[in-house]
């Protein structure tokens, strides 16, 4: 992973500080040769300590801090500092969270400040110095692409796990700790476990409240409904995350799926043509990503089959034209728009 990012900020910043954690795969001489400056440190499991220590050690006027798995893109090119409003301390990035998804708000730069200090064992942030200081974030036009999820997660799971119970026991109201602790409870197939931390988190959501809570709520109800099998209740969960966050795309998403599945097209229908009518290039600025799919071939899809039970057969296969335009090597969209089109067409 670590060539691809840092061959994505050669030349467009004034100084690289990688922190190694004594590894032997190489990871340091890479770095040096990438022209990096390299500071061991023994990795005793937190990440904010080792991010500090990057902090401590640079000269800039500004920090941006990425990962080996995520890549630096600026859109207009140049270098970093083109993108920097000095009047700012806290600039957001637009972050890629898995390829293919839409884009949100990150804290990503920031200045070269004692008082700015990153927090938390695990899912470090820079955001509890940001709330001290009163600053509220600028929202620049950088990109980071984090491409880290697209291989198997066991191992990341059974890492993060151990972390992640150690750190809901320091910090029991932060309540996207408990979205991710259940995602990998979840992952490594301990269902019961995962939703046990779902209702910790939904009680933590509640006892902090603000925005970022608000957020990790929404992620929290995605996962309990994804986790309750009962027709009933998995649509409650998600009218319940929609009264809270009426732009989570992809609860919306998953009620058009129940609303059909449950022979209610009609509202289906209006889900999917809602959805189909939103642009994912626009969707940065929010907290929350979205797989792009749910705007174009799943929205296509949903509005097909909602309009093949409302028996509209001939507006089906437009919709399923539509849903072959956008996703080409998914045989299903061109069969269907085949079948209803020839069926339309007599034959």
């Amino acid at each position: 992973m670590l060539p691809d990012c840092l061959r994505s900020l050669a030349g467009r910043v004034n100084e690289i500080v990688v922190i190694d954690a004594h590894s032997d795969d190489g990871t340091a001489q890479i770095a040096r040769d990438a022209g990096a400056r390299v500071i061991a440190r023994a990795w005793n499991g937190d990440f904010a300590a080792a991010r500090n220590v990057a902090l401590d050690a640079h000269r800039c006027d500004y920090s941006l801090y990425i990962d080996a798995d995520e890549r630096l893109a600026l859109p207009a090119g140049g270098v970093l500092a083109d993108y920097i409003d000095p009047v700012a301390r806290f600039h957001l990035v637009r972050f890629q969270p898995r390829v293919g998804f839409t884009r949100y708000g990150e804290w990503r730069i920031f200045r070269n400040d004692p008082a700015i200090r990153f927090e938390g064992h695990i899912h470090e942030t820079v955001v509890p110095s940001a709330r001290r200081l009163g600053d509220d974030p600028l929202f620049s036009t950088v990109e980071i692409d984090h491409v880290g999820y697209e291989g198997p997660m066991g191992a990341k799971w059974r890492r993060n796990r151990p972390l992640l119970e150690t750190a809901v026991q320091v910090d029991a109201d932060r309540a996207y700790l408990w979205f991710d602790l259940a995602e990998c409870l979840n992952g490594l197939g301990m269902e019961d476990a995962a939703r046990d931390a779902i209702e910790q988190g939904l009680s933590a959501a509640r006892r902090r409240g603000g925005r970022d809570q608000e957020a990790a709520r929404s992620l929290l109800l995605n996962l309990k409904a994804l986790l309750t099998a009962a027709p009933a209740d998995h649509m409650a969960i998600l009218r319940e995350g929609l009264a809270l966050r009426d732009d989570d795309h992809g609860m919306r998403f998953l009620l058009g799926q129940a609303c059909l599945d449950a022979g209610m097209a009609d509202e289906a229908l209006a889900i999917a043509r809602r959805l189909a009518a939103i642009d994912p290039d626009t969707l940065f600025e929010g907290p929350l990503a979205f797989d792009r799919r749910i705007f174009r071939d799943a929205a296509a899809e949903l509005e097909g089959l909602a309009l093949l039970a409302l028996e509209r057969r001939a507006d089906a296969a437009d919709a399923f034209g539509r849903a072959a335009v956008f996703a080409p090597d998914n045989p299903a969209h061109r069969l269907r728009h085949a079948a209803l089109a020839a069926a339309g067409a007599g034959r």
